[in-house]
Order: C-alpha cells, then sequence, then structure tokens
C-alpha cells in the first residue's frame, strides 16, 4: 500500500479519495442558496423541461447572465440522479476535482511529485476552494478550465510539444462557454507574458496556433450563434455588454470593494492554509528555483516555474482589482497558485532547502493556532450568545455547538510543534495536512447546517406541497423573491408589486399561494380577500424577516 502511494497512480487515488471526502458527503443536503444556485440550478431545469439546449431561461424568461455549459452538465446529472440539489452542484464538484490533479501535475512537473502532492492537498482543503466546489455556479467549472489551460501549455512548453496549443485551445473554448471572455483573454494573457519575458514568444510561435484558433472558434461558435439566432441578438449583445463590459467598468448590485480586496479575500480564502502563505511568498522571493543554473541571469533560463507562477496570480488580481466589480470567487482560478507556492515553500523546508525556513515555519503553525481560536470565536459571535450589532440581527444558535471545531487547527499545529522539536518534518507536515483536511472537511459537510434552519423556500414549498406539477396552481411573491421558489416549486412564480394584482390574484379562480414577509402581510391583511389564510411561517436569514404563505385555499 505504501509503495502504490509513493506512485502517480497511488498520487492520484489519494488525491481523489481526499477530494471526495471534502465534496461529496452532505453535497445535496443544504437547501440551494440564493441568488446564484437558485438561478443556475432552475435555468438547468427549465431547459431539460422543454428540452432547449440552446437558450438558457429562469422562471420561464430569458436568462443572458451565463453562457451554458454549467446548465448542459447540470441537465446531464439531473438525468442521472434526478432534479435535486446534489444534481445541481456535482459539475462543480467534479470541476474542482480536475482542478486539483492539474495542480498535482503542474507542481510535479515545476518542482517534485511530492510539491505536487501537497499542492493539491492544500488546495482541495483551501475553504474558498472547497466551498465553489459545494455551489452550482461557473466559477470552479471556469477554474478546471483555465488551469486545464495553462497546464497544458506548461507541460507542452517545457515538453517541447509544439502540439499543446490545440488542446490548449480546447480548453479556452471551454472556459469561454463557462463563464465568457474571461475564460479566454486571462489565460491568454498569461502564456503570451511569459513567453514575451522569456524571450520565446517568436521561438513558439507555429502554424499550430492558427489549427488551436480554429479549435477555439469550432468549440464556441455554434452554441453562440444560435443562441443568438433564437434570441434575435438579445442573448450576446446583453451578455457581452451588460454581463462583461459594463460590469467591468462599473460596480453592479453594489459589489464594490477597496484596491486592497483581493490580496484580502485570497489571504481569507486560502484559509488554513494561508498560515502558511506569508513564509511561502517570502521564500519564493528569496530562492533560486530549482531549474535555474547557478551563476546565470533569471532571465536565461528557459522555464522559470516561478516567474510563470507570478504572472498566473498577477494577471488575475491586477485585472479584476481594475473592474469596478468586485466578488469574492471571482479570483478563484488564482487558489492553484497558492497551493503551489505554499507546497514548494512546505517541501523545500521538509528537505532542508531552505535555512531560515525552521523561523518561519514556527511562525506559521502560531498563525495556524491562532485560526483555530478565531474559528471558534466565530462560531461563539454568529450563535447571537453576545449581541453584537455587526450582525444585525443574523444570529445562528446551532453555530455555538461548532465551536469546539476551531480546535483542530490549533492541535495540527501543537503536533506540528512538537515534530518539528524532534526534526520529524515529514511528520510535521502530515500532522498539519490532515487537521486542516479535518477542518476544512467537516466545517463543509457539518457546520452549514446551523444556517439551515434559517432558509425559508425550500421548507415553504415542502411542509406545504406546493410542489403540485398534476393541478393548475398559482404561485407568487410579493415584496419577497428568492431563485429557489421557481426550482422547489417547479413552476413559474409571479412577481408582483402592486395591491391590486394581489388581491385579483387571491379573488381568482384557482389555487394561489402567495410567499410574503410577515410584517407586510400584517399590513395588507384588511384590504385582502376575507377568506385568505396564512399557512406556514419560516424565518429567511437572508432578508432578516419571517415569511409567511398567504393561500385562498
Amino acid at each position: 500500500m505504501f509503495r502504490l502511494l509513493s506512485t502517480r497512480p497511488g498520487h492520484y487515488l489519494l488525491l481523489t479519495l481526499v477530494s471526495a471526502a471534502l465534496t461529496l458527503p452532505n453535497l445535496g443536503g443544504p437547501s440551494l442558496w440564493d441568488v446564484d444556485e437558485g438561478r443556475n440550478a432552475e435555468a438547468a431545469r427549465e431547459m431539460l423541461e422543454s428540452d432547449n439546449w440552446i437558450v438558457p431561461t429562469f422562471n420561464y424568461e430569458l436568462r443572458v447572465d451565463k453562457p451554458a455549459l454549467l446548465y448542459w452538465l447540470q441537465i446531464a446529472a439531473y438525468r442521472w440522479f434526478g432534479i435535486n440539489e446534489f444534481a445541481a452542484r456535482l459539475p462543480s464538484a467534479l470541476a474542482a476535482w480536475v482542478t486539483v490533479c492539474c495542480v498535482y501535475e503542474l507542481g510535479r512537473a515545476m518542482f517534485s511529485a511530492a510539491t505536487g502532492v501537497l499542492a493539491g492537498l492544500a488546495l482541495a482543503s483551501a475553504g474558498m476552494f472547497c466551498a465553489a466546489a459545494h455551489f452550482a455556479n461557473p466559477d470552479a467549472l471556469l477554474t478546471a478550465t483555465s488551469t486545464l489551460n495553462l497546464t497544458t501549455f506548461w507541460l507542452g512548453h517545457v515538453g517541447g510539444w509544439r502540439w499543446w496549443p490545440i488542446p490548449a485551445a480546447a480548453f479556452a473554448g471551454l472556459a469561454f462557454l463557462s463563464k465568457g471572455p474571461v475564460g479566454l483573454v486571462l489565460p491568454a494573457a498569461i502564456i503570451v507574458l511569459y513567453l514575451l519575458l522569456t524571450r520565446g514568444l517568436w521561438r513558439a510561435l507555429s502554424v499550430h496556433w492558427l489549427l488551436g484558433l480554429g479549435v477555439f472558434l469550432l468549440v464556441t461558435v455554434p452554441w453562440f450563434a444560435l443562441v443568438t439566432v433564437e434570441t434575435k441578438g438579445t442573448f450576446p449583445i446583453t451578455f457581452f455588454l451588460r454581463h462583461n463590459v459594463e460590469r467591468f467598468l462599473a460596480p453592479m448590485e453594489k459589489h464594490h470593494g477597496p484596491i486592497i480586496y483581493y490580496p484580502v479575500v485570497l489571504f481569507l480564502g486560502f484559509v488554513p492554509w494561508s498560515a502558511f502563505l506569508p513564509a511561502a511568498l517570502r521564500h519564493a522571493w528569496r530562492c533560486r528555483l530549482p531549474d535555474e543554473p547557478a551563476g546565470e541571469r533569471p532571465e536565461s533560463a528557459p522555464h522559470r516555474p516561478g516567474l510563470f507562477l507570478s504572472i498566473w496570480a498577477g494577471v488575475y488580481v491586477l485585472f479584476f482589482t481594475c473592474s469596478q466589480t468586485k466578488l469574492p470567487n471571482y479570483v478563484l482560478p488564482a487558489y492553484p497558485v497558492l497551493a503551489l507556492a505554499t507546497a514548494w515553500f512546505l517541501d523545500s523546508w521538509r528537505q532542508g532547502r531552505w535555512p531560515l525556513a525552521d523561523g518561519w515555519l514556527r511562525a506559521s503553525l502560531v498563525l495556524l493556532a491562532g485560526m483555530g481560536m478565531v474559528a471558534a470565536l466565530v462560531c461563539v459571535v454568529a450563535s447571537g450568545v453576545v449581541p453584537l450589532r455587526v450582525l444585525r440581527g443574523h444570529a445562528f444558535p446551532e453555530a455555538l455547538s461548532w465551536t469546539p471545531l476551531g480546535l483542530i487547527p490549533l492541535l495540527g499545529a501543537w503536533l506540528g510543534v512538537r515534530c518539528l522539536r524532534r526534526q520529524q518534518r515529514t511528520e510535521a507536515l502530515s500532522a498539519v495536512a490532515v487537521g486542516n483536511i479535518l477542518f476544512v472537511g467537516i466545517l463543509a459537510t457539518g457546520i452549514i447546517s446551523a444556517v439551515e434552519p434559517h432558509k425559508a423556500p425550500r421548507s415553504l414549498v415542502e411542509r406545504n406541497h406546493l410542489c403540485q406539477t398534476d393541478r393548475e396552481i398559482r404561485l407568487a411573491a410579493y415584496d419577497y423573491f428568492q431563485p429557489s421558489l421557481v426550482f422547489y416549486g417547479r413552476r413559474q412564480v409571479e412577481v408582483l408589486h402592486d395591491e391590486l394584482v394581489l388581491r385579483s390574484l387571491l379573488q381568482g379562480p384557482f389555487p394561489a399561494y402567495v410567499f410574503v414577509p410577515a410584517t407586510t402581510w400584517e399590513r395588507l391583511r384588511p384590504r385582502m380577500p376575507a377568506d385568505c389564510r396564512v399557512l406556514d411561517q419560516r424565518r429567511d436569514f437572508y432578508v432578516n424577516r419571517d415569511v409567511v404563505v398567504v393561500s385562498n385555499r
């Protein structure tokens, strides 16, 4: 068994088992998170229902936010596993596994097999990356396809395989179909910048680049052409101008942030492994790369993994820092760089290649222990035991029982320090890795249940049997709407803004069920039909209000 784990198949087996353990348990347990999960899962369901794989719709109206690749994969999962949360999230979980495997191959090619394995484990158990693997949106898919693109380039360029532009272009096409132009523009910028800085661009140019362009067009043009025709040009115009150009030039939906937004996001999102990021960045800055010949100027080295990784991270951070709309998930494709840099530092320390590493590692272990204590404190604060204004009424009492979760990083750091004192470096890394994997795995599969009792849509629909596809009923929402209501109701939800329209609906001949905040209904009740009644009530933490279901039956 130990001999197997020291081989490439053994490494893939280990990474697959860890990725599966971190993503698959309870993947379909929590209800859909609004708003993105609700919209994406429902868009795929409506495409499956209508047997239309070209035009995405949500609530039976055109949806122009994203291309169709995620929806196609969700449709395939629906056919295999049924229309449920597990199937909606499965493409993201599989995409995360693909990314982990790519990072392993990059680490193996750039540094060593041990670095590749550790980088894969660090990426799989990084907080934000693991969260993306549990989320039904295109970010994990974009990260996987973009990483496949860059991995293909690196392995092909280093190995002298001149055909690499063709598969790389195919992956760029899939990335384009995942989330749009960023799937092409940013990886292409990374590759071109690297080749320019290493003076290898003209040598790398060949007819294969033209063949790659043809493959890219073959992957992307058919669907975009068909959706353009079907929507009479509405989809491409709105998608490219509003959801790409305008999103870059101006903040949308109040998603903005300062210039340090993404460095902070990357540090927090890489928890608990971000405890080692300061040391990893210091190591990358100070140490000579293993393939860089001694005595030569850096620019004369033929293959410079440190430069490539720096450009990779820098392009994503700089581009989205310039973008006026900012969201944490935008820089998810940069997380493989953090994993590789961290693994390179830790493996260099394990092998004694960096004389100053012991001091930096002790500091990192102290920081890791501090993260455990902060995690415990967050659970206490989130539970509402300590009343704070910052919660704004959003308290989750169930979080208090998860306070001991913070002991896991603390224990991992303590074991790491003990092993460090005994000069047991491999054992120290093993203790830290196991602790981090357990911490994130329990966080991903367990603590999320503390929020579930405070989400309203699935509970209100299921408890009141509102998914009635065999009879004619009306579902509506007034002064309240969550996209997952459409997914769970399996029919259009009318969004009402006028009291007269609401009254008319409740007076109509069909059974009507309206989702409305409890305080709003108290105000409206005197002016509504006398035979209306409240069927159910549930707290929704999104709006921090109780939501009721009102019916005329």
